[in-house]
Parts: structure tokens; C-alpha cells; sequence
């Protein structure tokens, strides 16, 4: 659909989704996916520390229910569920770790950002509008998740300013989904 819709009046769809590949060796890949990683959870780690959150309200117990109902989020919890059934984990890993940020990355930082970035909105706008309606799309979790996706969104979007490619914020989000579904996992293994 955002194909088909960049080239709408004449649109070139590989430039209006950003889809340049970046000019980065492996190692500037493996930099700036792990520094996004780390970043990030210097960041939520900051953050549980200074708000004094209760992270324990967010964690499984330990046979990997929600510790209170929808305390973790419907995400979250359906995550758990699926932990605790390792072929249907399996199963949803490709879904949850290259599909949600494939279809997530090309509607909202590729087809939107791009169009508004280009309006009366300019980049900075576009990062804000971009970054709330995807944090809005997650509001079946708890706050503190949707103020850590805000923020990520913020992060990936300055990616995507930086280095004018969709491929590095789709990495990212790929690793950060990535990490957190086998954390999950390898937290609920006996």
C-alpha cells in the first residue's frame, strides 16, 4: 500500500521511502545497531531509576503469567504466552522481529515522515507527529512502554534524518524487537 501510494502523482517510491542504502561497512552497521541497543537501554534504565518505577510490575512470574492483569501490557503478555510455548514462539519470531518492523518502519518513517517532512510540518513536525501516532499505536501498554517507544521513535527518526535511510531504523527496530522477545524467552526458561 505505501508503494503504491508514493507513487501516487509521479512519486519515486524507493526515494520517498527512504529506501537508499547507506554507505556504512559492517562494522558502522554493527556500531550503530549496538549503539541504538545499549543507548536505549541506558536510557530505560535512567528512566526506571528517576521515576522509581517498579519494574517487577512489567516482568513474568515464574510460570510466565503477567504478574497483575494487563499490568504488562496486551504485547507483553501475549509475548509470555507465547514463551511458554516454544514452537509458537518460534513461529511468531519472524512476525514480531522482520515483519512488525518492515510494515511499522515503511508506514510511519518512510511513507508519513517523508510527507510531512515535505509539508508546511518540516523534519522536525514529522518526527513528532510520526513519532506520537506510532506510540499511540502500541497504547494497549502501559505508559511507561509507550514513553520508551516515544522515545525510540524520536531515536529512529533522528536515524533516519542522519543518514537519509529507511534500512537503518528498520535494523534497529528489528534488534530492539529482537532482544526483547528473547529476553522474554530465555527469562522463562527453567
Amino acid at each position: 500500500l505505501v508503494w503504491r501510494l508514493s507513487k501516487a502523482r509521479g512519486g519515486i517510491p524507493r526515494e520517498i521511502l527512504a529506501l537508499r542504502k547507506p554507505e556504512l561497512t559492517w562494522l558502522g552497521w554493527l556500531l550503530i545497531v549496538g549503539g541504538f541497543l545499549i543507548g536505549i537501554y541506558v536510557v530505560m534504565t535512567a528512566v526506571v531509576a528517576i521515576f522509581q518505577i517498579d519494574i517487577e510490575q512489567y516482568l513474568p512470574g515464574p510460570d510466565g503469567e503477567s504478574p497483575a492483569t494487563g499490568s504488562a501490557g496486551a504485547m507483553k503478555e501475549a509475548m509470555f504466552d507465547l514463551a511458554n510455548e516454544p514452537l509458537l514462539f518460534w513461529l511468531a519470531f519472524p512476525a514480531i522481529v522482520i515483519g512488525a518492523p518492515l510494515i511499522e518502519e515503511l508506514r510511519f518513517r518512510g511513507y508519513l515522515f517523508s510527507t510531512l517532512a515535505t509539508s508546511r510540518a518540516g523534519l522536525s513536525g514529522a518526527t513528532l507527529i510520526t513519532t506520537s501516532l506510532w506510540s499511540l499505536l502500541h497504547i494497549t501498554e502501559p505508559w511507561f512502554s509507550i514513553g520508551m517507544i516515544f522515545i525510540i521513535g524520536l531515536v529512529l527518526s533522528a536515524l533516519l534524518i542522519r543518514f537519509g535511510s529507511i534500512w537503518i531504523t528498520m535494523a534497529c527496530h528489528t534488534a530492539w524487537n529482537g532482544a526483547n522477545m528473547l529476553a522474554v524467552f530465555v527469562a522463562l526458561r527453567p
